[in-house]
């Protein structure tokens, strides 16, 4: 009986011994993937006449739903079928067309269910012509043409409201409505208005030019002024309400940019609205019985530490999430290429490494200027890639950011995705053109023996198209998004979108970038990040010019620490970046690569960028290779192919070693080979008693057959 037991028993140590591992061990990370309730959001009817910045407003809110584990379904409410509300957990209605038909089995349906629905922005009117409002607490008062607001109040916290157009709602019966968030007027508004990327119709514009910026004074000459201050002489403002840019008259020349690529990009301000007197309040946000209503369109014209944070923080109550309060804060350094300044980008690290703030750098690996005919390969250029393993070393995650960042201009001014002459996508449907900028970019980084783990678009400008064919490479995006094909739509988000529209991880930026000469000084960055508290999981997340002062940094990363953040590494996060035949992991995931006829490298990289562990396979290897990943915090695997491998040797036996899929943690393999050794003295104890067994047997067999034999 012992015979049998022992080895069972082995075997079931080990089992039991892998499941503790996988359990215990793999890090906490954050993962991807929709699931949920199912969530319907309605939208106005488009015409031919109408121009993307229609749908500007229900997108934005499709990738921020994105945040929750939740499946969305987007239509046009004039396609509404009775009954429809029924198939959903949550209603979303975006309106944003004034006095739009809606269908009376719409308005019908939404009164008499007990599904939870969102109302934004416009013809809440519409219900109440067919409806009592009684049951809710709350109606329509008046058109948003007889109230300006510029402030919200959300959590007792003041919050900046760019567009003044305000509805009027009346709390009728406290008993079953609540105030959630207030607007009023204000002279003296918590914040003027900055260096939001849709503060005006510059500001799209402003971003590019200050992104692109060499120096202090470039930034400062390059950034237009915000809102609220004077801009320079012969910029003309744009005539009020202009709703379709297509139809945007003759812009004066900006810097940096052709009054061509102005027209084509600007879009409209928000229309100046009559000022109320300053004593009225109204509600911002409120709700009644299972009818929510935000009285102005929040998803438009939203700037850091806005009004927009409190819609984004009350999804979290409309949809019952429970969360855990939580605010990381992340920092990256924009815009490294061969013609940044070596020694400021090694004290910018030096700085960062000395105060305990991981962080991570968007890299353009090929540094191309037409008019200089200069051009710079990362790979090639050893100063330039000892600079970029030196930020590496010192903490920093690299992110890519384009194959040149550039089409027809310089690096880092000029787009790679986008036409700034045509308003659109540079490759249309050419899904194989933005691949091939995407494999020649990480191949050229990799050859240097950088593995980026995550993508930025250049100047945050790419289509829909484009976005779809970065998703089959890159899992994580660190970057303000443009949710239709429109330049200066760009959203950025408080929190993490865990599964965007395109099936991307996206990395929030909610505070912009240090850039005094626009009023971003530090302490504007820190009143922001304090603002985004009301946010329960909200980001203070911004970028740096290396060319900047770096007391400049030092005292934005100082305030944000003192409001509570504590700044996280896109390596704490699971990312994946996948060619044919190489993979880089960090966290866990499930990885599938083509090999054919390479050899198998596997490679583990610490945190400070240093080889920990290497692995080859012994044979070449043809066809798809599976394997699960599961790595300690803040660890990048590489696994890929390749033709060449160090010999077969003894010296070398170290580099040939099996591997077991799923078990890449030092500490697991330590303990695994100790179940192991123990697994094989059960095997030898077990042979032992098998052989003492078989020989006393056979010897008392023998025994028995002599006395038979001498009998």
């Amino acid at each position: 009986m012992r015979v049998v037991i022992l080895p069972l028993v082995a075997l079931a140590m080990i089992l039991g011994l892998l499941y503790v591992l996988q359990q215990q061990l793999a890090p906490e990370t954050t993962g991807l993937g929709p699931g949920g309730s199912d969530v319907l959001v309605l939208h106005d009817a488009l015409t031919q006449l109408d121009s993307p910045n229609e749908m500007v407003s229900a997108m934005s809110l499709v990738q921020l739903l994105a945040h929750f584990d939740v499946d969305i379904t987007v239509e046009s409410v004039e396609n509404y079928e009775k009954g429809r509300l029924r198939k959903f957990d949550y209603v979303f209605y975006v309106g944003t067309k004034s006095g739009q038909p809606l269908p009376s089995v719409f308005i019908d349906d939404v009164y008499n269910t007990d599904k939870p629905i969102f109302w934004i922005n416009e013809n809440l009117d519409r219900i109440g012509k067919r409806h009592s409002m009684d049951k809710y607490g709350f109606e329509w008062e008046r058109s948003s043409d007889d109230y300006a607001t510029n402030e919200v109040v959300y959590k007792d916290t003041r919050l900046a409201k760019v567009s003044l157009q305000t509805f009027g709602v009346r709390q009728t019966r406290k008993s079953v409505s609540e105030v959630i968030a207030e607007a009023k007027y204000v002279s003296h508004p918590v914040k003027e208005a900055q260096s939001g990327f849709e503060l005006s119709a510059y500001d799209a514009l402003q971003m590019v030019r200050a992104m692109a910026a060499k120096s202090p004074s470039d930034m400062e000459t390059l950034s237009a002024s915000p809102l609220g201050m004077a801009l320079p002489e012969g910029l003309p403002t744009l005539p009020e309400g202009m709703a379709n840019p297509d139809k945007a008259p003759d812009v004066a020349k900006l810097p940096g940019t052709t009054a061509e690529q102005d027209e084509a990009l600007l879009r409209p301000p928000p229309p100046p609205m009559p000022e109320p007197p300053p004593a009225i309040t109204i509600p911002w946000i409120i709700k009644g019985a299972n009818l929510w209503y935000v009285s102005s369109d929040a998803l438009a014209y939203a700037v850091e530490g806005g009004a927009y944070l409190a819609f984004c923080d009350v999804l979290h109550d409309f949809l019952e999430v429970k969360h855990v309060k939580e605010h990381p804060a992340f920092l990256r350094l924009e815009d490294i290429h061969a013609k940044r300044d070596p020694e400021s980008l090694k004290r910018t690290a030096d700085l960062l490494f000395t105060k305990k703030v991981p962080f991570a750098f968007t890299l353009t690996p090929v540094y191309v200027n037409p008019e200089t005919d200069e051009i710079s390969y990362l790979s090639d250029d050893e100063k330039f890639s000892e600079t970029v393993r030196y930020l590496v070393s010192k903490g920093g995650v690299p992110i890519l950011h384009g194959y040149t960042h550039q089409h027809s201009g310089e690096t880092a001014v000029d787009f790679e995705f986008w036409s700034r002459e045509d308003g659109r996508s540079l490759f249309g449907d050419d899904r194989t053109a933005v691949a091939s900028r995407l494999v020649r970019g990480l191949s050229e980084a990799h050859m240097a023996g950088i593995y980026p783990i995550a993508w930025t678009t250049p100047h945050y400008a790419a289509g829909q198209t484009d976005y779809d064919e970065m998703a089959n490479f890159f899992t994580t995006v660190v970057e303000r998004r443009m949710p239709v094909d429109l330049f200066g739509s760009d959203q950025f988000f408080p929190y993490v979108i865990k599964q965007d529209m395109h099936r991307q991880i996206i990395i929030p930026e909610t505070l912009g970038y240090i850039n005094p000469s626009a009023g971003r000084d530090p302490q504007a960055l820190i009143d922001d990040a304090k603002r985004t508290l009301v946010v329960r999981d909200g980001w203070a997340s911004f970028f740096f010019h290396t060319f900047l002062d770096l007391e400049l940094l030092s005292e934005t990363i100082d305030g944000i620490r003192a409001e509570g953040y504590e700044f996280v590494s896109l390596a704490d996060f699971n990312n994946k970046v996948t060619t044919r035949d190489r993979v880089t992991v960090t966290g866990t995931s499930d990885v599938k690569i083509s090999f054919n006829g390479q050899y198998k490298h596997e490679m583990v990289i610490n945190e400070f960028g240093e080889p920990i562990d290497h692995n080859y396979s012994l044979g070449t290897v043809t066809g798809d290779v599976q394997k699960y990943v599961s790595l300690r915090p803040r660890e990048v695997q590489v696994i890929e192919g390749v033709y060449r491998r160090p010999p077969f040797t003894l010296r070398n036996l170290y580099l040939f070693r099996p591997t077991i899929s799923g078990v890449t943690n030092p500490v697991a393999l330590v303990l695994l080979f100790v179940g192991m050794l123990t697994m094989l003295a059960f095997l030898v104890i077990w042979l032992f008693l098998v052989t003492r067994t078989t020989y006393s047997g056979a010897k008392q067999l023998v025994a028995e057959r002599r006395g038979e034999d001498v009998g």
